[in-house]
């Protein structure tokens, strides 16, 4: 599955539309006797190229791309922690797959200040 296809919009630009797909596997992990397919869901975040050699719209994409992989993994109630657990792969690996499809310098360098303070501690 192609994440991502550039086109040019109107000012010259270059936009690119970026899916955050991913295999929601919460409802698998619950019980393993579940042999069904997983549902997987995605959500389209678009956004222009040129914006990201701006830390702000790094900043602004990444916030964006936060949005859509909460939704696509479908946040819990954290006390339900067998679910929040299955959400909290789903989520890391949104977001590691969605800001390595962007490919931008500026997002990696947040993404990566993000997931190295949260590791941290």
């Amino acid at each position: 599955m192609s994440l991502m296809n550039r086109k040019s919009a109107p000012n010259g630009f270059t936009t690119a539309p970026l899916m955050t797909a991913l295999l929601c596997t919460a409802a698998f992990a619950a019980t393993a006797a579940i042999a069904s397919p997983l549902a997987v869901d995605s959500i389209n975040v678009s956004y222009v190229a040129t914006d990201l050699t701006q830390p702000e719209g790094a900043r602004s994409l990444y916030l964006r791309i936060q949005q859509a992989a909460r939704a696509v993994c479908h946040e819990p109630d954290i006390r339900d922690l067998t679910a929040h657990t299955a959400y909290q792969r789903c989520y890391a690996r949104a977001m590691d797959d969605a800001v390595a499809k962007v490919d931008a310098t500026a997002l990696t360098a947040l993404h990566h200040s993000k997931t190295q303070r949260s590791a941290a501690g």
